[in-house]
């Protein structure tokens, strides 16, 4: 018998016991629906029943896990005993003691199952018992499927099974600065909030994938990797579970895992994002001229997903006599991509938003007079929100007059998508983090402008909240001054002005936390994180 305390029908309630006795919480793993012996026995359903139901009258055996087709399929949820037998299930598990429930087979592009993840978070509240509810597997997950699932649930994993391999980890930076800017971060979630799980931390000692024994090896992962892995983990907020032998666990991997700065931002951070650094290079930025709109012919524009930006959006001109380009855009409200024909429509709303530039980085496409625009650093002003009409011609929301572009001056140029990875977030004390990854196989020099990463943030949060004074961010006059921390060298840096520096390492990162001051002269002072 695999689990002699089972004996007379006490299930895994001596071994919660146990675990609950070493002050931990017990959790299990569970597949979708039900399994093909109980169907193949046909066993009796349980509960106070309007008429007896079996395991074949509720199981849809067209609807299998499709990683474990053989030996699990879907419940139909719609029928009194689909939802009594869920509801005998999780009655089961609160009589052990269960306080974590991973349930597997239900999430992701193969899996999603939204009727029966709902109707196990409507057991799970029948019960009476808060237990964390965790749905699996992630693979191809996007934000569109989270919103369908998320308030039903505390966890849901947005990645395939994570295991010790750079190219697993670097895949995972673009499938976090999504889900990160679709805002679900902390949103509503099972009694209380939900998060995107990121997957096991594969540090210290291991095993294989489909091994049957060990472990028997140490992580394939450089240290640095694992400081990058773990910041990135605690930047987007992912909950943190350790993959390596707990027994067998190494001075090192304690180090990693118990910083203090990681797991602040972990479980007490908010906005968090990544911040767009440049990637699109121009020899000379286009000039745009503005026009009625109802004269405009030789300008056209459309959005569609970027080609060189991940799946941040585009907008896009065509023009009768030049070359055609792209910029950046970012929506006035956020809300999912629907795929259809290989080109992303961007939901209601979305069709407002602003035009991004990377010549001196933030800046926005604005208007600086009635018949010209210009390129200025990135507010929240209506003189920088663009409205793109069904006829494809793009409108200025204040003088509703309409973009054309006049030259080019020389041939438009692209770079490579940049190896450098920023993400920020604010602590509950005033700390400002920012994360620096180095994607690279090099060594790599990093110089952010404080005052872009800064006021990236801000406008896109604190000033839509009036927390700020929003005519500061367009002063020239504005200078930031911060007391900086590295948190894994734990080095004190010291007072630094301007510019943040940092020399990353191959796959390497560095963590900075920063109380900043920003000041106005000659007439503004004030602490940014000033409760």
């Amino acid at each position: 018998m695999r689990w002699p305390s089972s004996i007379d029908g006490q299930g895994l309630k001596p071994v919660a016991d146990q675990v609950h006795a070493l002050g931990l919480k017990f959790g299990i793993h569970v597949m979708r629906g039900i399994s093909t012996q109980a169907v193949n026995v046909n066993t009796v359903v349980l509960g106070n029943l309007s008429r007896t139901w079996r395991a074949r009258d509720i199981a849809l055996q067209d609807e299998v896990c499709s990683w474990m087709p053989q030996c699990f399929a879907r419940v139909d949820e719609s029928a009194e005993g689909g939802k009594a037998f869920i509801q005998s299930l999780y009655d089961q598990y609160v009589s052990w003691g269960v306080d974590f429930v991973k349930h597997d087979c239900v999430f992701g592009s193969q899996d999603l199952s939204v009727e029966e993840v709902k109707t196990v978070s409507e057991a799970i509240v029948a019960t009476g018992r808060p237990i964390l509810y965790s749905i699996s597997p992630g693979v191809k997950a996007n934000p569109h499927m989270a919103r369908l699932v998320s308030g039903f649930v505390n966890m849901y994993r947005i990645t395939g099974d994570d295991w010790d391999r750079w190219d697993h980890l670097q895949s995972h930076f673009d499938v976090a600065r999504d889900f990160a800017a679709a805002g679900l971060i902390g949103a509503p979630g099972l009694l209380g909030l939900s998060w995107p799980d990121m997957d096991m931390l594969p540090f210290g000692f291991l095993t294989d994938p489909g091994a049957n024994h060990g472990p028997y090896r140490f992580s394939k992962l450089t240290l640095e990797e694992q400081k990058s892995q773990l910041t990135l983990w605690a930047m987007v907020r992912s909950p943190l579970f350790f993959g390596g032998d707990m027994i067998n666990v190494d001075e090192q991997t304690i180090d990693l895992l118990t910083n203090e700065v990681v797991l602040d931002i972990n479980g007490n951070s908010y906005l968090n994002m990544e911040v767009r650094n440049s990637k699109i290079e121009y020899d000379h930025m286009p000039s745009i001229g503005l026009h009625d709109c109802e004269n405009v012919t030789i300008t056209q524009w459309m959005l569609r997903n970027g080609s060189q930006s991940g799946n941040i959006p585009e907008i896009c001109w065509t023009h009768e006599e030049l070359v055609g380009g792209c910029f950046l855009w970012e929506p006035s409200v956020s809300t999912y991509t629907v795929e259809q024909e290989n080109i992303t429509l961007y939901g209601p709303g979305v069709n407002s938003g602003k035009v991004i530039v990377h010549e001196n980085w933030p800046s926005c496409l604005d208007v600086q007079t009635k018949s010209l625009s210009t390129y200025s650093l990135c507010s929240a002003k209506m003189s920088q929100i663009w409205h793109l009409k069904p006829d494809r011609k793009l409108m200025s929301s204040e003088t509703k007059l309409c973009a054309v572009v006049n030259e080019l001056g020389k041939t438009r140029k692209r770079t490579a998508v940049s190896n450098t990875r920023v993400w920020m977030a604010r602590g509950i004390r005033g700390d400002y983090y920012i994360a620096l990854f180095n994607l690279a196989e090099e060594y790599n020099n990093v110089s952010l402008s404080i005052t872009g990463i800064i006021q990236a943030g801000f406008q896109r949060s604190d000033i839509s909240k009036g927390s700020t004074p929003s005519e500061y961010w367009d002063t020239p006059s504005i200078s930031y001054q911060c007391e900086a921390k590295e948190a894994w060298s734990k080095q004190e840096i010291g007072t630094i002005k301007d510019r943040l520096n940092a020399t990353l390492a191959p796959h390497g990162c560095a963590l900075f936390s920063l109380q900043c001051s920003f000041y106005s002269y000659p007439y503004y002072q004030s602490s940014l994180f000033s409760a």
